[in-house]
């Protein structure tokens, strides 16, 4: 091979590379060019095929010819232009063969004086892709099950431009509404000291906003003096009314408790009374189009935040809290903050806050927490089963529950979950009915349903103190028995229409669609009217949205009915697949098929080469073999093998590496003492 000097190869290699880009640059173009002309054929041949989807009083009325004073038929369509899902038929009078192009819907005009007007049922295709979560391709599937001709993502995404502004604005309108509600709520519950029914809500609704105009002020005889504020007064702190919000964050990318790098997330707040938003926040530290190297100049960025997923929390709390200008519009302040313990956001506000906030702990967050400490300690008391854990975990709850509002209360209920479960009745309440029979009664969540025992459990007591321990500091934020459930339903709804397999957070799709969660969680369903009416659209001709909504609170008022939680327990208790997985064996766990390939393999080798088993007779002695292990699983040690043929008998003992099992050790009778070896 001849010497080639290393310039010189570089120089070839880059022009062979040129070579091969201008080849795969105009193969590229021949597609294109190809897929444009047989899409122009396809459109060409599907005139008058398929179905369409019209608007049918103004395509009824377009059908008409003046002159002849005839209808028109399509059967003389000879050309069709296709906008998205609306067309214009080109169509042709059979009479004085006049050509008349109808279109199949409305424009609708652009709501500023730059740009153009849009089909009004493109427009409406795109709000409805917003609200159900669905994007163009699905949509398209959907279509060709249908025999509809395709839309172009372009079409929508145009569209989409400009619904996605207008359900933004429905969704901030909403949360401002919001905020007046919740404050008149918290007037009322504070005269009262009591908490709000659904009456109760509609009586705060019906009270007047209590932002009035100055020069007309609200009268002076409504309800105490909720609409004795005028309208756009300066504020101060001294006449804000405070107020509770459950403030939680969702992210659009799961985090495995090891790895949290999503590029966007969603803050909610939500109102203590009401249960409606007050405000949200849709964060994302990555734009599409900036990813592609587009100037900042050209696009709309969707970048607006540098830092990382674990801060984006803190980062929204504050934003929504501390410096929402609504909040101080309506003249509102944050006094008690419900949220979970996951997160430096409590800190956060304290520091931007002028105004003290209470921190109320989101219960099941905390249950949670509690839950996994038991699994901690799994590892070190090995007999701790999981029906153990969750009746302990049954009973903290209880305790906090029955408890609420009681700081003394739960704090000493707390405490007495270990004297009670060891037997020790005397602070238990009138619900204990140990105290009445104590040596007869049946501990049903308790390893063979009696007592802990030091005996039976040994450093298990210490433990479980120390546990309930971080339980009871805890019981003035946990005595409000907050709740950030409505959170984590509005994330659920966020992500059924922004589903963390799609990436919406490189453009502002991922905030209108989290706006349309928004405003499905404020308005109900039947939202859509409000933002067809700011867009200028026609409003529903059908009331399927009504039906859905009142299915919706037919279903909330079943499932918040004690006889259905009574039964939604009771199934998820029975458990019924443990018996399966029981009964089918190890079938399914980590890393097991090469393990089951060989069990396979050495199942299926010939055995001709085994002596044959002999028959038993008369003159066989039976031996009797028996091992003793550590415990009960496949992974314990033999302590023990004892042989015994008639009335000779013997026994091998081993030195295991760990100790035995309590209830091993209780039916061996035996207990390793490396302490003796010594």
């Amino acid at each position: 091979m001849p010497f080639v000097k290393r310039s010189v190869a570089l120089k070839k290699e880059k022009i062979v590379q040129a070579q091969l880009l201008r080849h795969a640059k105009r193969r590229e173009e021949e597609t294109a060019a190809n897929i444009r002309a047989e899409r122009e054929q396809a459109e060409a041949k599907s005139v008058g095929f398929g179905r369409r989807i019209v608007k049918l009083q103004l395509l009824g009325e377009a059908l008409w010819c003046d002159p002849c004073d005839q209808a028109l038929s399509l059967r003389y369509l000879e050309e069709e232009e296709r906008h998205g899902l609306a067309s214009i038929f080109i169509v042709r009078c059979h009479n004085c063969l006049a050509v008349y192009k109808i279109s199949t819907d409305s424009k609708v005009p652009s709501l500023h004086d730059s740009g153009r007007s849009l089909y009004a049922v493109n427009l409406k295709a795109a709000a409805g892709l917003q609200d159900s979560g669905l994007g163009v391709e699905p949509l398209n599937k959907f279509f060709s099950v249908l025999n509809l001709p395709p839309v172009y993502r372009s079409t929508i995404i145009r569209a989409q431009d400009r619904v996605g502004p207008v359900l933004a604005e429905v969704a901030k309108e909403s949360c401002k509404e919001a905020i007046l509600l919740e404050k008149n709520m918290a007037l009322i519950a504070s005269q009262s000291r009591r908490t709000f029914s659904e009456s109760d809500k509609e009586n705060a609704m019906e009270i007047s906003p209590v932002l009035s105009d100055p020069d007309d002020p609200a009268p002076q005889d409504n309800h105490a003096d909720v609409n004795s504020t005028p309208r756009r007064r300066r504020v101060t702190i001294n006449d804000a009314v405070s107020i509770g919000v459950k403030f939680d964050m969702g992210w659009d990318k799961r985090g495995n408790g090891r790895s949290y790098n999503s590029h966007s997330g969603r803050g909610s707040m939500i109102g203590l009374h009401s249960n409606k938003i007050l405000g949200y926040d849709v964060v994302s530290n990555y734009c599409r189009k900036c990813a592609l190297g587009a100037k900042e100049d050209d696009h709309k960025c969707a970048r607006n935040y540098e830092g990382s997923a674990k801060g984006m929390e803190p980062h929204s709390a504050v934003k929504l809290i501390a410096n929402n200008p609504d909040l101080k519009e309506a003249g509102v302040v944050v006094g008690q903050f419900i949220g979970d313990r996951d997160s430096s956001t409590i800190a956060a506000l304290r520091r931007e806050c002028s105004t003290p906030i209470e921190k109320v702990v989101d219960l099941n967050h905390n249950m949670s927490g509690f839950n996994n400490a038991l699994y901690k300690l799994k590892l070190t008391h090995k007999w701790l089963q999981t029906s153990y854990i969750a009746h302990l975990k049954r009973q903290l709850g209880y305790a906090i529950k029955q408890n609420k509002g009681d700081v003394q209360g739960v704090q000493a209920a707390i405490m007495n979950i270990e004297k009670h479960n060891f037997g020790e009745h005397e602070e238990c309440g009138d619900w204990c009915k140990a105290k009445e029979n104590p040596e007869n009664y049946v501990y049903k969540g308790l390893p063979r349903k009696t007592k802990f025992s030091e005996t039976d459990q040994p450093g298990w007591r210490a433990a479980l103190h120390d546990l309930l321990s971080v339980q009871a500091a805890l019981a003035h934020t946990l005595a409000p028995c907050g709740s950030t459930q409505q959170n984590e339903s509005f994330n659920h709804m966020c992500v059924t229409r922004a589903p963390k397999s799609r990436h919406y957070c490189g453009t502002e799709a991922n905030y209108f669609r989290v706006s349309a969660a928004v405003c499905e969680k404020n308005l109900g369903s039947t939202y859509t009217e409000a933002v067809f009416q700011k867009a200028a659209l026609s409003p529903s001709a059908f009331r399927t949205r009504e039906k859905l909504q009142h299915r919706k609170m037919v279903k909330a008022l079943l499932q918040a009915r004690p006889d259905i939680k009574a039964r939604r327990l009771h199934n998820k208790m029975k458990n019924s697949w443990k018996a399966a997985n029981h009964n089918e064996g190890l079938t399914y766990e980590s890393g097991m098929g090469n393990a089951m390939e060989r069990a396979s393999a050495a199942a299926s080798v010939d055995r001709a080469w085994l002596p044959d088993a002999p028959l038993l007779t008369d003159s066989c002695v039976p031996v009797i073999v028996d091992l003793e292990t550590t415990g009960f699983q496949a992974s314990d040690e033999i302590v023990q093998i004892a042989v015994k043929c008639g009335n000779k008998e013997k026994s091998w003992y081993l030195i295991p590496k760990k100790n035995i099992h309590p209830k091993a050790r209780g039916t061996q009778r035996a207990s390793f003492l490396p302490e003796l070896l010594r």
